[in-house]
């Protein structure tokens, strides 16, 4: 089948299948499901397929609750039909699953803003920072967060996900980025080393997670958090 049928069949543009084609972008897996279909593949394959899909993609959405990841799917921007926003959710809440898999590890880096930015209504706000609390109990997960008095001398620009020392994936409006070229991903390394080292993590960030929930409009408590 030609890229541009796919394209068509995989209502995807002819432009993001020859990207995904050459590997310079990381499809999603509503877009490896809406390949296979339209490439007929048998479903035992097709499965196992989506497991490696998943495993591959892995974003923050580990630290987020069901309705946090709803309001993130569901925005003013998105160009997908409802069906699809569900199947965008439903495989979203999927990956999650991997936190609990054997010999993986992750460790992840926010920022206080990005805790605090009102990506959704006041309650599922307090919420998501109440779930981010019990992520710290998590053996597989090292998360910090850098407080926003730190000084930062480099800025964090995108949300990019470093896969031990194989792969980068960047996050852009128009859709994920991959690079694979070691040099480049030396770089992302030494920039997650810079924001790794300014975070703070264990009780330390647990007080702050605290004082932000306490912040947040539902609950209206002020407490400062001293470093």
């Amino acid at each position: 089948m030609s890229g541009e049928r796919l394209a068509v069949k995989t209502q995807m543009s002819q432009a993001k299948i020859s990207r995904i084609e050459t590997g310079r972008v990381l499809p999603t897996v509503v877009d490896v499901e809406r390949v296979l279909h339209a490439l007929d593949v048998p479903a035992e394959q097709a499965q196992e397929l989506l497991k490696l899909v998943r495993a591959t993609n892995v974003d923050f959405v580990f630290l987020q609750t069901e309705e946090y990841i709803r309001s993130n799917v569901d925005n003013p921007l998105s160009a997908t039909s409802p069906a699809q926003r569900e199947a965008l959710v439903a495989a979203k809440l999927t990956r999650r699953d991997l936190l609990s898999g054997r010999g993986t590890r992750f460790r992840l880096v926010l920022t206080e803003d990005a805790v605090r930015f009102p990506m959704a209504d006041a309650r599922t706000m307090v919420m998501q920072v109440r779930h981010l609390r019990t992520v710290l109990d998590l053996p597989s997960v090292r998360l910090g967060v850098i407080p926003a008095t730190t000084v930062l001398q480099k800025s964090p620009l995108n949300t990019f996900v470093v896969y031990d020392r194989r792969l980068v994936t960047m996050e852009t409006f128009a859709g994920s980025v991959a690079f694979r070229d070691p040099s480049h991903v030396d770089d992302h390394l030494r920039i997650f080393g810079y924001f790794e080292a300014n975070a703070v993590y264990g009780d330390e960030l647990r007080s702050l997670l605290e004082v932000i929930e306490n912040e947040l409009p539902e609950n209206a408590v002020k407490a400062p958090y001293q470093r």
